[in-house]
């Protein structure tokens, strides 16, 4: 029974060493890490790896040179894994510089490296890492050239705009896609001119990418101040032939850009039309709109709405506690008591008429 418990306390305290070892952190990354991590292939332990991951962690920007030196010889060296190399690209997107994109422009062809080396190009500030993947977009096919063209459209890089548009019309979907998809986060006039082509010839099966695309370059146009730019797409996707998702979620774009006395026009148009969902989309960008100009141009128009329109957006005002609709429903209410069949009541004074009950703001004027 001794030698039995001694065996047990024994085996206990082999499992406790076992299971420090497991908790104890990474070595410091010196060349035998470095090493051992250039042999490194799938289900093989991390420990290298993790050595290097903690190395960057706590190193200074100052000290990225050396480790983007070791990295880059590493890269190049013959018996590198690919395993290794797709850990090193990423480290490069960290640390690495203009002296990084040759070894990293260099995999963009390869089926087993191009996603994390095309993934660390996509941050580099330099113009270097914008220069090898618009170069790349003439030199690749399928879905490697689709990548690329998503990393260019990530970096919104206004210089790719003539090479993007001619690949809008590729022959193969996923290219052509991408495109799209990439002149629309681009953003920039001359890429929403490039959409509007690109649009127009696109087959069937790619016109919802386009509008989707469209969409994005408007947004991103009316965060740059480019509002009118941005309410001309708005207003194209408006076309009654388009998609009624489409249609509405232009609606409420080209509400929020043109903003203002044109766009409370617009909304009162629609409120008087007889489509209610477009009624009803109309609605819900007037609630949710954070321009107060907007709102209170619209709701001085009450009294000329239709009984219909005053209505609806009557429901709305008691949540809408910054607008200035004190003087207007004053007025309305004013109008409907004149109006009355059998009234000869004349018209009374502001006091009188006051509701003591609407919701309204204190601060209304």
């Amino acid at each position: 029974m001794k030698y039995a418990l001694h065996a047990v306390f024994l085996g206990a305290l082999g499992l406790g060493a076992l299971a420090a070892r497991a908790a104890a952190p990474a070595p410091a990354a010196g060349e035998d890490a470095y090493k051992a991590a250039a042999k490194y292939e799938f289900g093989q332990s991390r420990r290298p790896l993790a050595a290097i991951e903690e190395e960057i962690r706590k190193a200074a920007p100052a000290e990225y040179k050396a480790i983007e030196a070791r990295l880059l010889a590493l890269m190049k060296a013959s018996g590198t894994t690919v395993d290794a190399k797709r850990f090193f690209c990423r480290y490069l997107g960290i640390v690495g510089s203009a002296q990084s994109v040759p070894a990293l422009a260099a995999v963009l062809g390869d089926e087993k490296l191009s996603d994390p080396a095309r993934i660390a190009l996509e941050p580099m500030a330099d113009p270097a890492a914008g220069a090898a993947l618009r170069q790349a977009l003439g030199q690749l096919k399928g879905k490697l050239l689709a990548g690329v063209i998503g990393s260019v459209g990530t970096r919104r890089d206004a210089q790719a705009v003539p090479a993007l548009a001619a690949l809008a019309a590729d022959a193969d979907a996923d290219v052509a896609r991408s495109a799209l998809f990439a002149l629309g986060a681009i953003g920039t006039p001359e890429a929403a001119k490039a959409l509007d082509a690109a649009a127009a010839k696109a087959p069937p099966a790619l016109q919802r990418a386009a509008a989707q695309a469209r969409f994005a370059c408007a947004a991103a146009l009316a965060k740059a101040g480019q509002k009118t730019e941005a309410a001309a797409i708005y207003r194209s996707l408006l076309d009654t032939k388009a998609a009624p998702a489409t249609r509405l979620a232009a609606l409420r774009g080209l509400i929020a850009a043109q903003g203002g006395a044109e766009g409370a026009k617009l909304v009162v148009d629609v409120l008087q039309g007889a489509d209610e969902a477009m009624r009803t989309a109309t609605l819900t960008a007037f609630a949710g709109s954070t321009d107060l100009a907007l709102k209170n141009a619209v709701v001085q128009q009450l009294p000329t709405l239709s009984p219909a329109a005053q209505q609806a957006l009557l429901g709305l005002l008691p949540d809408q506690r910054d607008v200035a609709a004190r003087l207007t429903l004053l007025k309305l209410i004013r109008t409907a008591r004149t109006s009355r069949p059998g009234s000869s009541r004349s018209t009374p004074s502001p006091r009188t008429a006051r509701p003591t009950t609407w919701p309204c703001s204190s601060s209304s004027p």
